[in-house]
């Protein structure tokens, strides 16, 4: 008997191979959906802008320069926005953490029961939480 080290070759199925496929697929297309997105950000300011400018210039004219169209392209680029970039978002984790609240508290308070102003709740047990 040998003492060198014990490989094992590990086969994947094809069930594996067309998973992982499937997962660099939609990798690509997260990826592409961030650069597509990262362009609409600068689109959405510009279309802002120049909707506050109209509004103001006409102001001094007394006429009105603006139209609803302007904002409703503002939030579909908005909401296209959001949409587009929140694969990418979660594909890299780099959403917004909301749970710092409950990181200020102690472990047997949980965010629940210091956020709710009527007092301590009835856990499963049926003993108080807080």
């Amino acid at each position: 008997m040998s003492m060198g080290v014990a490989t094992t070759v590990r086969r994947t199925s094809p069930l594996g191979r067309a998973l992982r496929s499937y997962a660099r697929a939609t990798d690509r297309v997260s990826e592409a959906l961030g650069w597509l997105a990262k362009w609409i950000v600068p689109i959405c300011v510009v279309v802002g802008f120049v909707n506050v400018l109209l509004r103001y210039v006409g102001r001094f004219q007394n006429r009105s320069l603006t139209s609803n169209r302007y904002i409703e392209l503002q939030w579909m680029l908005f909401g296209a926005l959001f949409l587009l970039v929140l694969p990418y978002i979660l594909k890299h984790a780099i959403n917004v953490r909301v749970d710092f609240l409950q990181a200020r508290f102690s472990r047997d308070v949980d965010a629940g029961n210091a956020a709710d102003p009527s007092g301590p709740t009835v856990g499963v047990e049926g003993t108080p939480t807080a």
